[in-house]
């Protein structure tokens, strides 16, 4: 399993997470390069490796983006208890990897994904957050780490453009 954790000494990363209805997807604002992503369903986390624009690898295998397909008609509506955030920092991987895109787990099933429309929050992953680490790593974005450091959950908060209502 790919292993993360908080990195206090490090801020998190800047911009916010957006929603495109016309391409049914997130995205990141400002627009970023990632060398390694994550993927979890269709949703993916961009992380720099530190071989690009970061010259003093000060973000070294922290994330700094989402982005992917994530088509709201798929989205189950329910009730979600948002996780109280534990660290507001950057997210790192604990290991290094090549570029590259990696998947989260070797589950055969996709991750579900959650929208509560009354809080405006979309969680891909289990909802359940007990004894979990929350990192705000990015304005809008949580992930939720159980003590082995694997993510168990991305809430975000999307930005919606194209003046879109979900109906859900």
């Amino acid at each position: 399993m790919i292993r993360l954790c908080a990195d206090t000494n490090k801020p998190m990363a800047d911009g916010y997470v957006f929603y495109n209805s016309s391409e049914n997807g997130m995205d990141t604002y400002p627009e970023k390069n990632s060398e390694i992503t994550l993927l979890c369903t269709y949703i993916q986390t961009g992380f720099l490796s530190g071989d690009s624009d970061d010259t003093n690898y000060v973000n070294n295998m922290c994330a700094n983006q989402i982005f992917g397909l994530a088509p709201y008609q798929s989205w189950k509506a329910i009730k979600l208890n948002i996780p109280k955030v534990t660290h507001k920092c950057a997210l790192r991987l604990l290991d290094v990897f090549d570029w590259g895109t990696k998947r989260l787990d070797n589950r055969d099933d996709e991750w579900e994904m959650f929208f509560d429309p009354s809080s405006g929050w979309f969680c891909v992953g289990d909802p359940d957050f007990k004894g979990t680490i929350n990192v705000n790593f990015i304005e809008n974005a949580i992930a939720t780490l159980n003590s082995q450091g694997e993510i168990k959950a991305l809430w975000i908060k999307p930005v919606f453009r194209d003046d879109i209502s979900l109906t859900i």
